[in-house]
């Protein structure tokens, strides 16, 4: 049972409004995805996969159901989105900038450091104020500063608690549902767009992790990831998609 929380570009008028929806890098808004930091969205986001499960209820009692997952992208996966359009073309981004985001973002680093001086110090920065302080983005050169791990860590946080939210929505209707999260990837160079690198985490309140592997991936390699990382009951799965003129074994 996949609960899609996004739309199409076709088909996204009225869906999320812009103060709801979630901005790329470059500051451009994407209206088919909401962004999990805007609480508002969030509830009801977890509102509607409530809903979905009391809606099917009879058929998880019928045993009709073998999993579920809440998507959040406009590919039907879970995690942040990782690209973007403008001007007739796509170009390849990260999410999410949105004013909640950066606003939550900016209180995060003070509880976490303490201080603005102390932000300076490990950052190696000469910020006057908080208000300031704006995430990198893919273009910032240093990988090694702390800039870098703590964008990540914050956005892999949000993700999280929108995850584990929809573990506790869907098995507060019927324990017995088996919730997973459905990423793209979890080791591909788009993951960490994705923010699924710490995949163990973020399915610590879930029954397992799906993958949607591309064809051209070792399935075998991906499969071995996954297993060696999820411990003991925690389910595995790969969705690999059949492309016409290759090789089907």
């Amino acid at each position: 049972l996949r609960i899609h929380l996004a739309r199409c570009c076709n088909r996204n008028e009225g869906y999320w409004e812009e103060s709801e929806s979630a901005r790329d890098e470059r500051g451009n808004t994407l209206k088919e995805i909401f962004s999990m930091s805007h609480e508002p969205s969030l509830q009801k986001a977890l509102g509607f996969v409530r809903e979905v499960c009391q809606r099917y209820n009879s058929d998880q009692q019928n045993g009709h159901i073998l999993c579920l997952a809440a998507t959040t992208t406009t590919t039907q996966e879970s995690g942040y989105h990782y690209e973007n359009s403008a001007n007739g073309g796509n170009y390849t981004a990260m999410y999410d900038y949105s004013p909640s985001m950066i606003t939550g973002y900016r209180e995060w680093l003070l509880q976490r450091y303490g201080s603005l001086s102390k932000i300076n110090s490990e950052w190696k920065s000469d910020y006057n104020n908080v208000n300031d302080i704006q995430p990198v983005n893919t273009s910032y050169p240093h990988s090694e500063n702390k800039r870098w791990s703590d964008w990540y860590v914050f956005r892999h946080n949000a993700l999280k608690k929108f995850l584990d939210g929809v573990s506790s929505s869907a098995k507060g209707v019927n324990g017995s549902y088996k919730v997973i999260n459905d990423f793209g990837s979890v080791h591909d160079g788009l993951s960490f767009r994705r923010a699924t690198f710490a995949f163990k985490d973020l399915a610590r309140n879930t029954d397992g992790t799906k993958i949607n592997d591309s064809q051209y991936f070792s399935h075998y390699f991906s499969a071995d990831v996954l297993r060696s990382n999820m411990g003991t009951g925690k389910w595995i799965m790969n969705e690999a998609f059949r492309e016409p003129g290759l090789s089907q074994y």
